[in-house]
């Protein structure tokens, strides 16, 4: 009975992130532009016709989401007869490689990786393997991705640190086609200094 209504209360992200699982396993890889079924991104009508095919697989990994869960609630709970407060962190950077970009790619600008501003300290530092936010489409759905895990997460922790929380606003990003040093980005959304690219910025 505990184990459904888990499911019932987690339908929102449990069934794609299951799919994601047994794809994941089946394929040895998270990469899933390696899958030789579904290698592209999909829609949420096309996962709930994907699931209904891979329902009894996809039920092993609901019950070991269900066992996380409940020993993660079991941890809060001791902690909290015993007078600790646990600590979460959130970071609004996603690895380009997991289900939210498989299933939400119009969420993120996928040419392009999130990356950190260059510093004299860190010149030739790497751009993460994170997509870049597509900043108008969060704002758009009122950035629902983002509040659920904050919901989620406040289930099992007393407070949340929220890492990269600039990049609801703007964010420094480089096209990992061309380069994958940080010093080679730009902010976005940013205004230009100049109209027309000089022939160092075009040629950079």
């Amino acid at each position: 009975e505990k184990f459904h209504k888990f499911v019932e209360d987690n339908e929102q992200w449990l069934p794609n992130y299951s799919l994601f699982c047994y794809f994941r396993d089946k394929y040895k890889t998270k990469d899933f532009t390696k899958w030789t079924e579904y290698p592209n991104f999909i829609s949420s009508r096309e996962s709930k016709m994907i699931q209904a095919e891979h329902l009894e697989d996809l039920k092993f990994y609901y019950w070991v989401q269900y066992i996380c869960f409940t020993q993660l609630m079991n941890a809060r709970e001791y902690a909290e007869n015993h007078g600790i407060v646990l600590e979460g962190e959130i970071s609004l950077n996603t690895p380009y490689h997991s289900v939210s970009v498989w299933m939400n790619h119009g969420l993120f600008n996928t040419e392009m990786r999130a990356g950190n501003v260059p510093s004299s300290e860190n010149l030739s530092s790497k751009a993460s393997n994170c997509p870049s936010l597509d900043l108008k489409a969060n704002a758009a759905n009122g950035y629902e991705i983002w509040s659920n895990r904050i919901k989620q997460m406040s289930l099992f922790f007393h407070i949340l640190q929220i890492n990269n929380s600039d990049s609801v606003f703007r964010t420094w990003e480089v096209d990992h086609k061309k380069c994958i040093r940080n010093i080679l980005g730009h902010f976005h959304p940013s205004i230009p200094i100049i109209e027309t690219p000089c022939v160092w910025c075009s040629n950079r």
